[in-house]
């Protein structure tokens, strides 16, 4: 029996810290599985890591999650063991409405990732990037559900 090999997705920050944090709903259950398992491979970059590092040391986030230094640290940590990590230079052909929203675009250029998983309409208006399916959250759990992933 020969295995599919795993396809590469990008998640994009808001997506990815409501899934690690917030796992009340099936969707951010579903995927905060399948990057657990490894399901599929998880990509990311510099600049992305160093913004998810920015969103869970606001504040706000902290007191919502209620994590330490530590755990924040560990988390960091884990995402960086679970993901294959591209450069995030690569120059786009296309960019999105939102300058900040390009670096997620970069990152599945370089990894020539299957799927951007995420809620922001200025990338999903995109739909694709050289190759990359741009994706909600709730799409994306429903290809892991039925196995089409």
């Amino acid at each position: 029996m020969t295995t599919r090999p795993r396809k590469k997705i990008v998640i994009d920050t808001n997506v990815l810290v409501r899934t690690t944090f917030q796992k009340r709903s099936f969707v951010s259950q579903r995927i905060y599985q399948a990057i657990a398992a490894q399901e599929c491979i998880l990509v990311t970059s510099p600049e992305i890591l160093e913004e998810i590092r920015d969103v869970i040391s606001r504040d706000y986030i902290i007191e919502y999650t209620h994590t330490t230094v530590d755990m924040r640290v560990h988390y960091m940590n884990t995402l960086i063991d679970l993901s294959m990590l591209t450069a995030g230079t690569k120059p786009l052909k296309k960019t999105s409405r939102d300058a900040k929203d390009n670096k997620f675009l970069t990152c599945a250029d370089e990894a020539k990732a299957d799927y951007l998983v995420t809620s922001d309409k200025d990338l999903l208006d995109l739909k694709t990037y050289e190759g990359t399916e741009i994706i909600p959250p709730q799409e994306f759990a429903k290809l892991l559900e039925t196995g089409k992933l």
